[in-house]
């Protein structure tokens, strides 16, 4: 298996499991929520914090039922530079999430050590194409997909020159039941491509993702949020550091 390092961590076998605190949309668009969870992140020993940084124009139509909620939760691009500094001042690892071709070339900016792919752009050529180009380890989330989309999509990664990728197995269900994590993935898509594979988690306990260490996950991706009782669509179903 290869070994890809995020920043000076090293991530695949015989290393330590990378933990990244997926802040996401939990902020609700308020900076200092944002920040008081990147604190809280950093706390708890989250290797890593990450954001998803977009434009919702970009893509969610405006008739979307959802664009009122995830409009509601944009920074704008001065913030988020403004919360990525201060991430950085924090010692907190820092990369966020991309939705359009306009939030790829404001990220290539920032000096992420790293930039993922959410499952829904897996098959998207020309996004993973333009993201891979910018010389970043890739990590890329295979919700909903078929195994020979994966082996397409680590190709057009591959086929840009890139070669740091990790995988994520992922259930894109929110949130998503213990019994159809199905596990077993993991240990499969590492034999398969030989690269880091790791397991972007939705249930709402700890129970699995540890489960996923278990079994050779080298990296864990889970909601982060300050308190759980908050609103909006991740809270509930997301880790605090109280567990």
């Amino acid at each position: 298996m290869k070994t890809i390092y995020i920043g000076d961590k090293p991530i695949g076998k015989g290393h330590p499991t990378y933990v990244v605190a997926e802040i996401g949309i939990n902020h609700n668009g308020d900076m200092k929520l944002a920040k008081d969870t990147i604190d809280a992140a950093v706390e708890s020993g989250a290797d890593a914090v990450k954001l998803q940084t977009y434009t919702t124009e970009g893509f969610i139509h405006p008739e979307n039922p959802i664009f009122g909620m995830v409009k509601a939760c944009e920074f704008k691009k001065d913030e988020y530079v403004e919360l990525f500094s201060y991430a950085k001042s924090k010692g907190a690892v820092t990369f966020s999430t991309p939705e359009c071709h306009g939030d790829i070339e404001f990220l290539s900016k920032l000096d992420m050590p790293a930039i993922k792919i959410a499952s829904m752009d897996m098959n998207y050529r020309d996004f993973l194409t333009a993201v891979s180009k910018l010389g970043k380890p890739v990590i890329l989330s295979t919700g909903m997909s078929y195994l020979h989309e994966v082996a397409r999509s680590v190709r057009w990664i591959e086929e840009t020159g890139n070669t740091d990728i990790v995988l994520l197995h992922c259930v894109s269900c929110y949130p998503t039941l213990p019994g159809e994590c199905n596990l077993s993935v993991i240990p499969k898509l590492a034999k398969i491509f030989g690269y880091p594979v790791g397991f972007s988690d939705h249930t709402v306990t700890l129970d699995v993702p540890f489960a996923a260490a278990c079994l050779g996950a080298n990296i864990i991706e889970k909601h982060f949020t300050l308190d759980k009782s908050l609103e909006g669509p991740d809270h509930a179903g997301s880790c605090d550091s109280a567990g």
